[in-house]
């Protein structure tokens, strides 16, 4: 009542002083089916609501507000935070003063070139639900981009991170058949075999070194004849928290998990520096992208990586010799790290990127209707991870899609841990 109240207070005060109103978004419906069952209380299905609605209020040329939250509730489970999640993605107000753009308030920044993953990408904390698709988390900046045509500088200061959002206990996405834990060595680490039955529980998190607290970066881009160019700087937390396992062992080798125990989970958020360069030259037929970050922990801590090494490039090109809008691409990863990864993709998201390629094809086949069909194959455990999507719209507001993942992979590895996570998407989504 109070929130409705407050925004009929902003709406009256906003229109007597002449504020143009745009206000648009868009809802689904999902429901995702695992081909594999766990035991309980891992979840089969998920039934998923999305309310994404978008207010952009313009007082003059020099003065915006913009809000755009994501609402997402999963019926199909009564443990937080996935049952039911707000993220504040967006809301902020926008001054301008020719050449100085300033926002103040919550925001997201994309500050790499690649599709999909990006290895600059690193200002934002991450919502874990399916860390293979994480979402952005929202922050709260001070953000000011100074705009020249030839150059633009923009410069971030965070007082509060938003922290990374871990899975529910009873998500697929927590190791459920084997833990791996990094031995900072090439070779790998220790496995602890778990049983059949087991359940998770988070502890406190850690603050390392105030990770959380005053962040800041600056980034520069340019063009230089067709070649555009960026650097970029960003002290702060890692987007991925490490996040320590604690288990009750039975005498080894191999370590046996005591049937009936417990697993906690601590994360740990610590403080590093991101260095990151990115290129992108266009030509008549193809597009090509690059980008490498260098990053590099601030203290020497248990477990957590001293530094990390990681470069892309990508190639996009789009084809006219069909009755068809195709556009096929390609991207390659390698990185490198003073840790081994383990199999927990809640620590080593990034890390199935080090020896990584994907090949890819997008498809309008005609105005209502198109696909998405791309193959990740990691070359160093031939692991793999194909997604097919299809979609059409069904009215001018009304779209369906249907959508499928396949992990898998001969030798244990990052990806193949979570091979039982095949699944299919069916989403109903309404825009207005």
């Amino acid at each position: 009542m109070l929130r409705a109240f407050l925004f009929l207070i902003l709406f009256t005060w906003t229109s007597a002083y002449g504020a143009q109103w745009v206000f648009t978004g868009e809802a689904s419906v999902e429901r995702q089916n695992y081909f594999t069952k766990y035991p309980e209380p891992t979840r089969t299905f998920d039934n998923l609501v999305y309310l994404k609605p978008e207010l952009d209020v313009k007082f003059n040329r020099r003065a915006r507000f913009y809000l755009k939250p994501s609402l997402r509730a999963n019926t199909s489970t009564e443990e937080s935070p996935e049952n039911y999640f707000v993220n504040v993605k967006e809301a902020f107000l926008e001054l301008k003063t020719h050449p100085i753009r300033t926002r103040i308030g919550m925001n997201t920044h994309n500050w790499g070139v690649l599709d999909g993953y990006s290895t600059a990408d690193n200002v934002n904390g991450r919502v874990f639900f399916n860390p293979m698709d994480p979402e952005k988390r929202g922050t709260g900046t001070v953000d000011i981009l100074y705009d020249r045509k030839s150059f633009q500088l923009q410069m971030l200061y965070i007082p509060f991170q938003s922290r990374a959002v871990l899975p529910s206990i009873d998500s697929r996405w927590l190791p459920r058949e084997f833990i791996t834990k990094p031995d900072g060595g090439s070779t790998g680490g220790v496995e602890f075999l778990q049983p059949d039955r087991f359940d998770y529980y988070y502890e406190p998190y850690k603050e390392i070194n105030n990770a959380l607290k005053n962040n800041f970066g600056a980034r520069l881009t340019g063009r230089i004849g067709a070649l555009d160019l960026s650097l970029s700087f960003f002290q702060g937390v890692g987007t991925n928290p490490q996040v320590a396992a604690i288990v009750d062992l039975n005498e080894g080798p191999p370590a046996f998990i005591t049937p009936g125990s417990k697993i906690g989970l601590r994360p740990a958020y610590y403080r590093q520096n991101m260095y990151a360069a990115t290129a992108v030259r266009t030509f008549k037929k193809m597009i090509l992208k690059l980008e490498s970050t260098y990053q590099d922990t601030i203290g020497v801590h248990e477990d957590i990586p001293l530094s990390y090494w990681q470069s892309g490039l990508g190639i996009e090109i789009p084809w006219d010799i069909t009755k068809y809008d195709v556009a096929t691409f390609f991207q390659i990863y390698y990185g490198d790290s003073t840790k081994s990864p383990d199999s927990n993709l809640l620590n080593s998201n990034v890390r199935i990127f080090d020896r990584v390629g994907i090949l890819g094809t997008k498809v309008a086949f005609n105005s209502k209707t198109g696909g998405l069909f791309s193959v990740l194959h990691d070359y160093s455990s031939d692991s793999y991870f194909f997604h097919a999507l299809l979609s059409r719209n069904l009215t001018s507001k009304t779209k369906v899609s249907l959508a499928g993942d396949i992990i898998g992979g001969r030798q244990i590895s990052l990806l193949s841990t979570y091979k039982n996570n095949d699944r299919v998407i069916l989403t109903l989504t309404y825009s207005w």
